[in-house]
Order: C-alpha cells, then structure tokens, then sequence
C-alpha cells in the first residue's frame, strides 16, 4: 500500500459535489434577493411619487384663499366633477384658477405660471370635500396606484369662504 497523503480521486467527486449544491443555493439565494431589490426599489419609488404629489397638492389647495363673502358654488369659474376641478381664488384672487384635471391615469395641476403632471394613476376621481352643509372646504383625491392599492389626500383650502362659519354660533351655544 502507498500512502502518498493525497485526496483519492472518490473524495475529490464528493467534495466538489458538496460545492457545487452549496454554490447552486447560493445562486439562487442571490437570485431572489435580486428579484426582491428590484420590486422594493419599484415600491420605493412609487411611494416616493406619491408622497410627492401629496405635498404638491397640499401647497396648492391651501393657496385658495376664498373671501368670507363669496359662495363659491356660485362663482362663475368653479367646475367640479370626477375629472375636472376648476377653483377661483388662487392666492385670493378672483380671476386666478387652480386647474386640476384627471384623465387616463393622468393628473394635470395647473396653476398660473406653472403646471405639473403625475402619470400612473388608474381607476382615480377627484371631488371637492365639503362640510355637513354642502359647503366646500377642500379637495380629496381617491387614486389606485401601484398594485391596485387604494390612497386618498384631502387637502384643506386656505381659507373656506362663505357659510362655513355662519351657523357656527347658533349651532354651539
């Protein structure tokens, strides 16, 4: 017998099976941490969009400023249906529109001066949100993004105009 302190050719097949199944586990291993990045990232960066069109829509909507005296349901310029929302009174003046326009998955915010577009917005309405009354306070927006995940923003106008505050006193004595 020789004994020349070598691997013999049998352990050498073993060992390099035994490496083979881990290196396969670890490829796959990698594989779905890969597949799972890439999903996270999209989450990431539709979160991302949407808080960004959260603020966006909070900064404008609370730039209406509409005066105590004017109904602005009566207002000539004020539109409101699921698609389409034309305010008076951007930063308190009468002739000055906040445009808010939502078709195809595409939201348009308008402003004097300044337009922006958020896309990827499916099965959306917008619709101004009112007090018990029927008086407007502000805007909602219920929008399906992503995997069919449901958000809603509600944003407050600046100021609220006409008979929000009328009947306050006789109702809360």
């Amino acid at each position: 017998m020789n004994d020349y302190g070598g691997f013999t050719f049998l352990e050498t097949v073993i060992s390099l099976v035994i490496v083979s199944v881990i290196g396969l586990s670890a490829a796959g291993l990698f594989a779905s941490a890969a597949s799972f990045e890439k999903k996270t990232n999209s989450q990431i960066n539709s979160n991302n969009q949407l808080l960004l069109l959260d603020r966006y829509m909070r900064l404008h909507v609370s730039r209406i400023k509409i005066p105590y005296w004017v109904d602005i349901r009566q207002e000539p310029g004020f539109i409101s249906d699921q698609q389409h929302l034309s305010i008076p009174f951007f930063e308190g003046e009468e002739d000055s529109i906040l445009d808010i326009d939502l078709h195809n998955g595409i939201l348009r915010i308008e402003t004097p001066g300044e337009e922006k577009v958020f896309t990827g917005l499916r099965r959306s309405t917008i619709s101004i949100f009112e007090d018990r009354r029927g008086f407007p306070l502000g805007v909602t927006l219920n929008l399906k993004k992503g995997g069919g995940r449901a958000f809603r923003i509600s944003c407050a106008f600046g100021s609220a105009g006409y008979g929000v505050f009328s009947g306050w006193r006789n109702n809360n004595e």
